[in-house]
């Protein structure tokens, strides 16, 4: 539950920072989904280190 809170906002923190910046809303959500999925990639890449 926790982990997909913090993914949540994680996307929605790039969202506003993306929009904020000037961006489209298209772009601003394919940034935040890149975004999103880095963090994904980061947690599970420390699971495998581990």
């Amino acid at each position: 539950m926790v982990f997909a809170v913090n993914v949540v906002l994680l996307f929605a923190w790039v969202l506003l920072a993306a929009r904020a910046a000037g961006r489209t809303w298209g772009s601003a959500l394919k940034i935040g989904t890149v975004d999103a999925l880095l963090g994904l990639a980061v947690v599970v890449a420390n699971a495998v280190i581990k």
